[in-house]
């Protein structure tokens, strides 16, 4: 068997793991490797993927120059990187012409990457019908998922406007932050509003993060979802993923601010006008679903010192907040509408407050709050970076020594 310099370096110095670009640079380029040098690569643990991955991934052709068709395919078939076979196969389609028979076998050793490739799939279909085995409607819905940004796509195009297709899209859509830009593509097909109504409770229990058939159940979380939207005159796909916390997600409606989210605990606290009181706050332990919806605020240019007006506001109440930071405060931008505490809402002890105006501050998340008397290190502060609160408090009690 042939021995060369790469061989002998690969077994006397493989346990130093010698960077093996190094190595390369001193003894020629790519193509000083014979095919024993790369086989030898191929079978050690170490340097299989460091080779595959970043120095044959810039050179596939040079595959095809040492190895035969069929080898070619065993060396795919066994190689771990998906960057080396998205080269290879991205260099042989700009020849498909040539490599059709080579292409058809590497797509049936490679199923992994067939996702990648629907949309040359597509095409090389119409050319040679062996490859519509690839073309399965999941294909699809994996491709029009990666790439629904591209509306001048044609396979997106043909995707939107293929019924059978875009209902293996709404079977497999799943909550995400890019969910509603998902469903806003949609909209461009013609069989958007039939299907809609078809999976609308399922893009609702999407929404809510909780089981359809839960869903159906409490019908009702449908209707406060429907009536916010006709109020602010907005379609489903409107709604905009604003973040993600400890314990929810946070929609914007416009208007409004909607969050979503699991079962946690709270500690009722007295009213006070630094908080922005939420018009719904419910717990629905069945479904282990919490949601809130309160007015959308100004979260932008919020300082530090925002923040401790907040912080000193809330302790003078006797209230301690534990998550006290610039992402937590917001200004009002419409009226902190008053209402009356209801008896199931959580968290409240009463409704006779002062509420704050137009562009003053608020506490817009009101889950870290807890009354001074009742303040001992719970679990919650495991959920929460405390040195916030330190920094704050430390502050709070200097100044009460003043």
């Amino acid at each position: 068997m042939h021995s060369s310099i790469y061989q002998n370096w690969i077994s006397n110095t493989s346990t130093s793991r010698r960077n093996v670009f190094d190595f390369i640079s001193m003894n020629g380029s790519i193509h000083s490797f014979t095919k024993a040098d790369i086989i030898s690569f191929h079978e050690n643990p170490f340097y299989k993927n460091l080779v595959d991955d970043y120095v044959l991934v810039d050179y596939p052709d040079f595959l095809l120059k040492i190895f035969r068709t069929t080898e070619l395919i065993s060396y795919v078939e066994t190689s771990e990187s998906s960057k080396l076979k998205k080269s290879l196969f991205t260099f042989l389609l700009k020849d498909y012409t040539l490599y059709l028979d080579l292409l058809l076998e590497l797509f049936l050793v490679s199923p992994m990457l067939i996702s990648s490739f629907v949309f040359e799939l597509d095409f090389l279909s119409i050319k040679d019908s062996r490859f519509c085995k690839f073309l399965n409607i999941n294909s699809y819905v994996q491709y029009f998922l990666s790439h629904y940004e591209e509306f001048d796509n044609p396979l997106i195009l043909n995707i939107l406007n293929d019924y059978q297709k875009l209902q293996a899209v709404f079977e497999n859509l799943s909550f995400s932050s890019s969910f509603f830009d998902i469903l806003k593509s949609l909209e461009h097909s013609k069989h958007y509003s039939h299907l809609f109504s078809l999976y609308k409770n399922k893009l609702y229990a999407i929404f809510y993060q909780i089981p359809e058939e839960a869903f159906q159940e409490y019908f009702v979380l449908s209707l406060i979802l429907e009536d916010l939207l006709n109020l602010e005159q907005l379609k489903f796909s409107d709604l905009q993923f604003l973040t993600s916390g400890a314990f929810c997600s946070v929609f914007r409606f416009r208007n409004y601010v909607f969050k979503v989210g699991r079962l946690h605990s709270f500690f009722n606290i007295p009213p006070c006008s630094s908080f922005l009181y939420p018009m719904v706050r419910k717990q629905i332990k069945e479904l282990n679903l919490y949601f809130e919806i309160s007015c959308f605020c100004d979260t932008t240019n919020i300082s530090l010192e925002d923040v401790y007006k907040l912080y000193k506001e809330t302790r003078q109440n006797g209230v301690i907040w534990l998550d006290p930071k610039e992402q937590n405060v917001g200004r009002l931008l419409d009226f902190n509408y008053p209402f009356f505490v209801n008896p199931s809402t959580i968290g409240y002890l009463g409704n006779d407050i002062p509420l704050k105006k137009v562009k003053d501050l608020v506490i817009i998340d009101l889950d870290f709050l807890v009354l001074e008397k009742d303040y001992i290190f719970t679990e919650l502060d495991t959920f929460i970076d405390m040195r916030q609160h330190l920094f704050y408090e430390t502050r709070y009690q200097r100044e009460l020594k003043k």
